[in-house]
C-alpha cells in the first residue's frame, strides 16, 4: 500500500494517469497538486498548486507521508523560448522546494510525459539542471515515459513501489505507457486468461500466418483505443459514438472491435462483400463518428468517402503484427454495461435494413449462455469461417470463445479443401460452427475429392475427433445432417437464434438430445413461449403451432433510431415477437416451422410447413437444393410450389414422378403441385433463401397476391376487420372486372357530373362575355376587383378537383386510377362542348351536389352498395398496391415531408405550366373564334368541335397511358400537339387554319392535364402527404390560371399575340419540367431497384410489412414510381 503525490499536467496525460492511480488497488491515497479542480473521489485530496505556501496541515501531513511524487508533463509544459523555460524552471524549483521542506527527506520523483513533450530535445537537460539546483544531485536519475505504448502497470506503479522500499532505479529508462482499458467482462476474462498463462493464444490469423496472445490483444486494443480518441479530439470516452469499420476476418478485426469497445464506442462492422452503395446505406443510417478502413479495402475508401452525406473522418488501419514482448495494460472501472455496444444491420423481408443494437450486458449474457450450454473451455480450439457482420460469427464464434479462453483460428473465407486439411491435423481444432450450406459443400467435397483416396481415413478420424459441431442460421435439411454424420460420425447440434436475441434455444450436448428437426430447449436464463397469432393466447398444448416469443437478458436494446419499429416488435408484457412459428413436443423440445410470413403455407384449410416439405424432398438423392413456397390460388388459397436444383449426373424428375416419390413420405395436400427446375438457388451469406424473390422471379404474376396473403395479418383496414389471411379462397365468387364496373357506375357519374357543372359554369363565362355580360352587369374590369371576385370563386371551387383525385385513390389500384381521373376530367372538355350549345346557367350545380353528398360513400368499408365480401375484396386489392387501406393519423411531419419533397414541387410546376393554356382556352375559346371573323352565335357553336375532340382524346390517351404504365411520354407528346395549335394561331392569317389551331390546342392540352393531375396521386405515398401534394399541385397550378386571365386583352385582338405566345411558352416549359421529373423518377427507381435486389424485396406499392419497420411512404424501396 502506498500514498503518492500527483502533480503537473491536468490535461490529457494527467487525467489518464489520475484515473489509473484511482483505480489501482496498491494506492491508498493521492494528493493532487493542481491548477484546477478535479472530480471528487474518496482516495483523492486536491490542493491548488498556487497556494502551496498556505497548505493546511492535513495536506502537508499527506505530502510528508507520501512515498513518491508522480510528475506528469503535458504539451502545455513545453517551453518554446528562454523566458518560458525560465518561468517553467522557477515553478519546478518552487514546487520541489515545498516537497523537500515538507517531507524532511530527499524526495523521489517519477516522471511521465506525453508524446508531444517527448519530442522536445532540450527537456532532459533543463529538467535535470533544475533538480540539481534544488537537491544537489538527482538521486534516482530521470525516468522518461511516452503514453502511446505498453507499460503503465510495469513502469509507473512498480517503480513507485520500488522507490517506497528505498531501492535505486537505472539512471535513464525510456519506457512507454499504455492507456488503461475499462474492466468490461470480456476484457476481464481475457486478463485472467493472460495472467494464468501469458503465452495463451487468443487468435491464430491464417492470412498473416501469425498467432496473437490475449496479452497482445488487450495491449493492441488499448493502443488503437488511444488513436481513435486522439483522432476525434477526445480524452477518455467515445460516449456511445458509433465507429464503423471495414476490416477482413482475422486478428485485425478483433483488435479493432475491442479497441472501439475499450474507448466506449459502438461497433458498426461493415460487410466486406457489400458494394459501396450498400455500405453507404449502413454508414448513412448508423451515422458514425469515424470510419476505420483496412489497407485491403483502401481502393474503395475514396468512393466511400465521396458518397458520405456528412464529412466523416476516415483513418487507415495499420495491420498488427506479432509482438514478442507485449505488456498487459492496466484497467479502469467499467462503463455501465447497459451502454450500447454493437450495431448489426438485419434486413426484414419487407423493409430497409435496420440497425439492431445490443448492449455490453446483452453480449455478455448471450456469450455466457453458450459457454455454459456448450461447455467452452480454454482447451478448445475453434476454426472460424463465418462472416463477421452477423451475430453467428460475432457472438458464437468470437465473444463466447474469448470469454472462455478458447483459441480461435480465423480464416478469411470458407474453403472446403482447407477445412478438411485442418481436420486431418489431429488436435488442431475441437469446435466448428457453420450454416447448412457449408456442411453441404463439405459433404460434396468429401465425395468428390477424398472418398476412396488415401486421405479418407485421416479425414474421417480428424472430423470424428471434434468435440462439437454446430449448425445454425438456416434450417438444416435432414439429408445434409445424415450425410455429414455418415462421413464424420458427428451428429450436428442445431440451435435457434436471430440477430435480435443472439441464441435462445439449443439442442443438448448429449447425442440423444439432438433430435432431427428440433432446435432443442431454451438456453440458461432465456424464457421462451408460444402464442396464438390471432389472439395472443399462450399455447401450452403439445404439438400445436404458435408464434415464438422470447424474454431475457439476451434480447436486443433497440432498432437504431426506429422507436416505432422497436415498440412494434414487443408485446405489452415485454416479450419479443420473433415472427417465427414453432411447435413443442412433450419433452419441451421446439420444432421450428418457419417464418409466419413465408414458410407457413395455407392450402385448402390446411397449414403446411414449407421447411417440412423441403426436408422430405431433400431426402430424394436427385435433389440437391429446394425452396418451397406458397403460390396464390383462387380455389385453394395457396398451392404448394417447389423450386428445385437437381444434382449433376442425375435425371431431373418430372412433377408426376416427384409427386409419386413423395406420396409415401407426406400427406397428399403437402406435396407440391407446381415444380420449377433451376440451375441454382441464390442464398445470402448465412445460407438463407429469400422466398419473396423466388416467387417474384419465377411467378411474377403471383407476387402481388402472394405477398398480400402472407402479410395481411399485420395491417389494419378502416373497418377494423381483417380478411382471412389464407387469401382469396373467401373471394371465389367475386368477378373482379364486374366489381370494377360496379364501382365505376356508382362512383364516377355523380363525381363527373359535379365537375361537368362546375366547369360548365366557368366555361359559360366566356360565352356570356360574347353576349355583353360585362356591360350588362357592369362587371369590374380593374385588377383589384378581379382578384376579389376570383378569391370568392376559388373558395367555392378549389377543393373539388384535388379532393376527387384523392378520393378515387381510396377505391382503385394505382394502375386503374388514371383512366378514372381522365374520365372525370373529360367533363371539362364536355362542359366546353355543351356550353357552346347551352349558354345558360342555373341552380343545377347546387341540386346535384346535394344528391351527390347522399349518393357517394367515403370509404369502401362503408359502401352499402357492396356486399360484405365485395367490400373486403376491394380492400384486399388495395392493401398491397397502395396505402389506401392504411389507418393513418394526421401528422405535421407528413405535411412538412410534402413541402420538402422536390418531386411534389415538380408535380405542381407540371400543372402550373398546363393550367395557363387550359384556363385561357376554356375561358376565351369563344372569344378567340369570334375574333377570327365569326358571329357570336356561330363562335359558340364552333367551340363544340375542339372540346369534342379533346373529350375523346383525353379518354383514349388515358387508356394508352394506363396500358403502357407511362406518364411522361404522353404528357410531353400531348403538349407538343398543343404547341402545334398555338403555332398555327400565331403564324396564320386565314381563319380556317387558325380554327384548326384551336382544335390542335384543345387536343393537346386536355389529355396532358388529365395525366398531370393524376400523377401525384399515383406516386405519392402516405395519405396526409398525398393530400398535401394534390393540394399543392392545384394551388401552384392555378397561379398560372390567374396569370392567364390577364393575357387575352381586348386591345390585342384579333391575333392575341400576348396570350397565344404565353400559352405556347408555357407548353414548351411543361415539356421541360415533365422531362426533368421523368429523369428524377427514373433515377430514384433505379436506386430502389438496386436496394430491392440487395435486400431481397419485391417491387410492390404499399404499406405491406410496415409492422416490421417505420412507415416509409414513397421512400420505401418497394414503392415503384410510375414514370
Amino acid at each position: 500500500m502506498m500514498k503518492v503525490i500527483l502533480t503537473g499536467s491536468t490535461g490529457f496525460v494527467g487525467r489518464e494517469v489520475l484515473s489509473q492511480c484511482l483505480a489501482h488497488p496498491a494506492i491508498t491515497s493521492i494528493v493532487a497538486l493542481s491548477r484546477r479542480d478535479l472530480p471528487a473521489h474518496k482516495k483523492l485530496k486536491v490542493a491548488l498548486i498556487e497556494d502551496f505556501m498556505t497548505y493546511p496541515d492535513s495536506i502537508r501531513d499527506d505530502i510528508r507521508d507520501a512515498e513518491a511524487c508522480i510528475w506528469t508533463l503535458g504539451k502545455a509544459h513545453i517551453p518554446d523560448n528562454d523566458i518560458a523555460r525560465r518561468v517553467s524552471l522557477d515553478f519546478t524549483f518552487a514546487a520541489a522546494q515545498v516537497f523537500q521542506e515538507t517531507c524532511q527527506k530527499p524526495f523521489r520523483f517519477i516522471y511521465c510525459s506525453g508524446a508531444a513533450a517527448e519530442r522536445d530535445q532540450t527537456r532532459p537537460l533543463w529538467f535535470m539542471q533544475g533538480y540539481r539546483r534544488i537537491r544537489g544531485q538527482v538521486e534516482n536519475g530521470l525516468l522518461g515515459f511516452d503514453n502511446d505504448h505498453p507499460g503503465f502497470e510495469a513502469h509507473i506503479m512498480r517503480p513507485a513501489m520500488v522507490l517506497a522500499q528505498g531501492s535505486r532505479l537505472p539512471k535513464i529508462q525510456r519506457i512507454k505507457l499504455v492507456m488503461p482499458i475499462p474492466s468490461l467482462p470480456l476484457f476481464v476474462a481475457a486478463e485472467q486468461h493472460a495472467r494464468q498463462n501469458p503465452e495463451k493464444i487468443a487468435v491464430i490469423d491464417t492470412t498473416k500466418q501469425q498467432s496473437f496472445t490475449f496479452v497482445q490483444l488487450l495491449a493492441d486494443a488499448a493502443a488503437l483505443r488511444k488513436r481513435i480518441l486522439e483522432q476525434l479530439g477526445l480524452t477518455a470516452d467515445l460516449e456511445e459514438r458509433r465507429i464503423a469499420f471495414l476490416v477482413p476476418n482475422g486478428y485485425d478485426y478483433v483488435a479493432t472491435q475491442w479497441a472501439v469497445w475499450a474507448a466506449g464506442g459502438v461497433c458498426v462492422p461493415l460487410c466486406t462483400s457489400h458494394p459501396v452503395k450498400e455500405l453507404l446505406y449502413t454508414v448513412g443510417d448508423s451515422d458514425p463518428s469515424l470510419i476505420i478502413v483496412h489497407p485491403e479495402f483502401e481502393k474503395i475508401a475514396p468512393s466511400l468517402r465521396k458518397g458520405c452525406a456528412t464529412d466523416i473522418p476516415f483513418i487507415g488501419l495499420e495491420p498488427f503484427s506479432r509482438n514478442e514482448a507485449p505488456t498487459l495494460p492496466s484497467f479502469s472501472p467499467p462503463f455501465t454495461l447497459t451502454r450500447r455496444a454493437l450495431m448489426i444491420y438485419t434486413s426484414g423481408t419487407t423493409s430497409n435494413p435496420k440497425g439492431c443494437v445490443t448492449t455490453h450486458e446483452n453480449i455478455t449474457f448471450q456469450a455466457s449462455c453458450l459457454v455454459k450450454a456448450w461447455k467452452y473451455t480454454s482447451l478448445d480450439r475453434l476454426i472460424h469461417v463465418l462472416p463477421l457482420h452477423h451475430v453467428h460469427g460475432i457472438i458464437n464464434g468470437l465473444a463466447a470463445s474469448f470469454l472462455s479462453g478458447t483459441t480461435v483460428e480465423m480464416h478469411p473465407k470458407f474453403d472446403p479443401k482447407v477445412i478438411w486439411e485442418r481436420w486431418q491435423d489431429h488436435g488442431s481444432s475441437t469446435l466448428f460452427m457453420a450454416v447448412p450450406t457449408i456442411y453441404s459443400r463439405l459433404n460434396d467435397y468429401f465425395d468428390a475429392h477424398i472418398r476412396g483416396t488415401e486421405q479418407e481415413d485421416a479425414a474421417r478420424a480428424g472430423a470424428r475427433a471434434l468435440r462439437l459441431v454446430v449448425s445454425g442460421s438456416a434450417a438444416l435439411p435432414t439429408p445434409i445432417k445424415e450425410k455429414f454424420a455418415e462421413i464424420t460420425g458427428q451428429v450436428l447440434l442445431e440451435r435457434y437464434g436471430m440477430t435480435e436475441i443472439g441464441m435462445a434455444i439449443s439442442c443438448g450436448l448429449e447425442i440423444e438430445k439432438r433430435i432431427d428437426g428440433s432446435v432443442g430447449w431454451p438456453l440458461p436464463g432465456v424464457e421462451v413461449r408460444l402464442t396464438e397469432k390471432e389472439t395472443g393466447r399462450v399455447v401450452d398444448e403439445v404439438d400445436e403451432d404458435g408464434m415464438i416469443e422470447i424474454k431475457g437478458g439476451n434480447v436486443f436494446c433497440e432498432y437504431w433510431r426506429k422507436p416505432e419499429a422497436t415498440a412494434s416488435e414487443f408485446t405489452a408484457d415485454g416479450w419479443f415477437k420473433t415472427g417465427d412459428v414453432a411447435k413443442r413436443d412433450s419433452s419441451g423440445a421446439y420444432f421450428i416451422q418457419g417464418r409466419a410470413s413465408v414458410d407457413l403455407i395455407k392450402s385448402g384449410g390446411y397449414k403446411i410447413s414449407a421447411l417440412e416439405v423441403e426436408r422430405k424432398m431433400l431426402a430424394i438423392h436427385a435433389i440437391q437444393e429446394v425452396a418451397v413456397v406458397g403460390l396464390a390460388d383462387q380455389e385453394w388459397g395457396q398451392r404448394v410450389a417447389a423450386v428445385v436444383k437437381f444434382r449433376e449426373g442425375t435425371t431431373p424428375l418430372e412433377l408426376p414422378t416427384l409427386r409419386a416419390e413423395l406420396k409415401n413420405e407426406m400427406a397428399p395436400y403437402k406435396i407440391p403441385t407446381v415444380l420449377k427446375v433451376v440451375d441454382g438457388i441464390e442464398r445470402n451469406a448465412m445460407g438463407k433463401v429469400n422466398k419473396k424473390v423466388i416467387v417474384q422471379r419465377y411467378w411474377p404474376d403471383k407476387i402481388l397476391l402472394w405477398v398480400t396473403m402472407t402479410t395481411s395479418e399485420k395491417h389494419d383496414v378502416p373497418t377494423g376487420n381483417e380478411s382471412d389471411a389464407s387469401g382469396s379462397s373467401s373471394f371465389k365468387g367475386i368477378n373482379e372486372k364486374a366489381l370494377l364496373r360496379k364501382l365505376d357506375y356508382r362512383l364516377l357519374p355523380p363525381l363527373t357530373l359535379l365537375y361537368l357543372l362546375s366547369f360548365l359554369d366557368r366555361s359559360n363565362v366566356g360565352n356570356a362575355r360574347l353576349e355583353g355580360m360585362t356591360e350588362d352587369i357592369n362587371m369590374l374590369q380593374n385588377y383589384p376587383g378581379y382578384l376579389s371576385s376570383r378569391f370568392f370563386l376559388g373558395v367555392a371551387e378549389s377543393g373539388l378537383f384535388p379532393g376527387v383525385v384523392f378520393y378515387l385513390s381510396m377505391w382503385y389500384k394505382r394502375n386503374e386510377q388514371h383512366y378514372r381521373v381522365a374520365l372525370f376530367f373529360s367533363a371539362a372538355s364536355l362542359a366546353g362542348a355543351f356550353g357552346g350549345v347551352l349558354a345558360w346557367e342555373g341552380l343545377l350545380t347546387i341540386v346535384v351536389s346535394i344528391i351527390a353528398y347522399l349518393w357517394v360513400y367515403n370509404y369502401p368499408s362503408t359502401a352499402e352498395f357492396l356486399s360484405k365480401e365485395e367490400r373486403e375484396f376491394v380492400q384486399f386489392r388495395l392493401k398491397n398496391d397502395s396505402d389506401a387501406t392504411r389507418d393513418e393519423e394526421f401528422t405535421w411531419s407528413a405535411v412538412l415531408d410534402a413541402f420538402k419533397d422536390p418531386k411534389v414541387w415538380l408535380y405542381g410546376l407540371g400543372f402550373h405550366t398546363m393550367s395557363l393554356p387550359l384556363y385561357t382556352l376554356s375561358l376565351f375559346l369563344p372569344t378567340i373564334i369570334k375574333e377570327l371573323g365569326y358571329s357570336a352565335a356561330k363562335a359558340q357553336l364552333l367551340s363544340v368541335p375542339p372540346y369534342a375532340v379533346a373529350f375523346f382524346l383525353t379518354i383514349g390517351v388515358a387508356i394508352a397511358s394506363e396500358k403502357t404504365r407511362s406518364r411522361a411520354p404522353f404528357i410531353m407528346g400531348s403538349s407538343a400537339i398543343g404547341c402545334i395549335g398555338y403555332i398555327l394561331l400565331l403564324s396564320q392569317h386565314r381563319a380556317g387554319v387558325s380554327y384548326v389551331g384551336t382544335i390542335f390546342a384543345a387536343a393537346g392540352i386536355y389529355p396532358a392535364v388529365a395525366i398531370v393531375l393524376s400523377w401525384p396521386a399515383n406516386n405519392v405515398s402516405g395519405q396526409t402527404k398525398r393530400c398535401i401534394a394534390n393540394a399543392m399541385q392545384i394551388s401552384i397550378g392555378n397561379l398560372g390560371a390567374v396569370l392567364g386571365t390577364q393575357l387575352y386583352r381586348t386591345e390585342t385582338a384579333p391575333r392575341y399575340f400576348l396570350g397565344h405566345g404565353f400559352a405556347l411558352g408555357y407548353l414548351v416549359a411543361n415539356m421541360v419540367v415533365v422531362g426533368i421529373l421523368w429523369q428524377v423518377l427514373r433515377r430514384e427507381n433505379v436506386e430502389k431497384e438496386r436496394l430491392r435486389e440487395v435486400q431481397g424485396l419485391s417491387p410492390l406499392m404499399g404499406d405491406v410489412g410496415d409492422a416490421e419497420g417505420e412507415f416509409q411512404g414513397d421512400k420505401d424501396p418497394r414503392w415503384v414510381f410510375q414514370t
